[in-house]
């Protein structure tokens, strides 16, 4: 053994004890990233969905990667607090656009959609989501099975005529726009009722002009004590869009704030937060 891999081990157990550990996390920025530190979520569960991909590592094809962003898991009490929010969960399917590894689509499995399916571009990484599901499946059997579908995420599966779409910023402007025709078109046939929830969302304002969607909930989640240090240090806004046809008549108060994100200088958002600017509160009236 080289002596950088004997003081790469040496550094990995240290950090992993559980005083020095947090510590660490908490003082280097981005650390979490790394697939050597893996996420409380998925060390319960038996799965592999910690790490960041960037996104020129995920297709060959090099023009359509400029489109997408990397993978990073989503923190599991963020998707578990938005899907809190929608009523009626058993007569919607479930479908993570972009789902990378998977983690979200497990977060899913425990609330009672008749389908859940997750739509991945990476063949590699939709091998470990589908080696995720299969633990999942194995481990709690009364669960809704969990489908990984390799593709596109704006060409997304219409399993069901009640649907929840979930986006942690998969993708920029081009592909949203996309999205959203997918969507229109889908309400004008089959689709009787929609929800989009999007957590980080960099395109917010795509959604908010189109005809066919409205505001259902926009705030900022706080992840569980246990998942910090395992993700961003300031947690990105969640908004969630639900469709004018079949909408539900009593939204959540806040529904309208402004979308308000830190270090981004996006033409679909006209309201940043430049970075070295104070980032709280991310989402504001």
């Amino acid at each position: 053994m080289t002596l950088q891999k004997l003081l790469q081990r040496i550094a990995r157990r240290i950090a992993d004890t559980p005083v020095i550990g947090p510590a660490l996390r908490a003082a280097i920025p981005n650390l979490h990233l790394s697939h050597r530190w893996k996420h409380p979520f998925d060390k319960a569960h038996g799965i592999e969905a910690s790490g960041y991909i960037d996104q020129r590592r995920l297709t060959i094809d090099k023009d359509f990667n400029e489109k997408i962003n990397g993978y990073m898991g989503v923190q599991p009490s963020v998707v578990r607090q938005a899907l809190n929010t929608l009523p009626d969960l058993k007569e919607y399917s479930f479908v993570d656009l972009g789902c990378g590894k998977g983690r979200a689509l497990v977060v899913a499995s425990e609330f009672p959609f008749r389908h859940i399916s997750g739509v991945e571009i990476s063949s590699k990484i939709a091998r470990i989501a589908q080696k995720n599901a299969l633990i999942i499946k194995n481990r709690y059997s009364s669960r809704t099975k969990i489908e990984i579908v390799k593709g596109n995420a704006v060409d997304f599966p219409c399993l069901n005529r009640k649907i929840v779409l979930f986006n942690y910023n998969a993708f920029g402007a081009e592909l949203m726009i996309q999205l959203l025709k997918n969507i229109e078109r889908g309400l004008e046939q089959s689709i009787e009722h929609l929800f989009l929830i999007y957590h980080n969302p960099r395109c917010g304002a795509l959604p908010d002009s189109s005809p066919a969607m409205m505001r259902w909930y926009a705030g900022q989640f706080s992840c569980d004590p246990s998942e910090q240090n395992f993700g961003p240090r300031i947690e990105n806004p969640t908004v969630i869009w639900q469709s004018v046809k079949g909408a539900y008549p009593l939204r959540h108060a806040g529904a309208d704030r402004m979308i308000l994100l830190t270090g981004v200088q996006s033409t679909a958002l006209g309201n940043t937060i430049s970075e070295g600017q104070t980032p709280s509160p991310i989402v504001s009236k």
